[in-house]
C-alpha cells in the first residue's frame, strides 16, 4: 500500500514543473529566450527557440540603417521567424495573428549580447 501511494505521489509531483505561462488573446506579453508559454484559447504553444540575428544599431552609434533583429519561434511543430526591421514582423497560424512587437534589450554599444537575456513582447488575436 505504502509502495502505490509512494509511486502516486511521484507521478502527481512530477507533473508540476510542466505548467507553462498563459496569456490571454490581444494581449502584449513577454516571453524570454528559451522560454514556452501558452495563449488562452489558441490552439497552440509558443516556445522561444533562437535568435538568428540582432544587427540593429547600438544607441550611442551613428549607423546608414536601423539594422535588424529575428527572432525564432517554435509554433505548433513548425518554426516561424520574426523581424524588428524586416519582414515578416508577424504571421497567420490557423486563424491567429502573432505579431513581434519588440525585441530586448536593445544594443547598446558594439558587444554581442548573450542569448539567454533576450525577451520578445508578442501578441496574438484572432484574424
Amino acid at each position: 500500500m505504502k509502495t502505490i501511494f509512494l509511486f502516486l505521489s511521484l507521478v502527481l509531483l512530477s507533473g508540476c514543473g510542466d505548467s507553462l505561462t498563459e496569456f490571454e488573446l490581444d494581449e502584449e506579453f513577454k516571453i524570454k529566450y528559451g522560454e514556452k508559454v501558452r495563449i488562452n484559447g489558441a490552439p497552440f504553444e509558443i516556445e522561444f527557440i533562437d535568435v538568428a540575428e540582432d544587427s540593429r544599431c547600438p544607441r550611442n552609434l551613428v549607423c546608414v540603417w536601423a539594422g535588424n533583429a529575428e527572432i525564432v519561434l517554435a509554433v505548433a511543430d513548425e518554426r516561424r521567424s520574426l523581424n524588428t526591421t524586416l519582414d515578416p514582423k508577424s504571421f497567420d497560424l490557423y486563424g491567429y495573428k502573432v505579431d513581434l512587437i519588440r525585441i530586448e534589450p536593445y544594443p547598446e554599444d558594439e558587444n554581442e549580447i548573450p542569448k539567454e537575456i533576450y525577451e520578445a513582447t508578442l501578441s496574438v488575436g484572432k484574424l
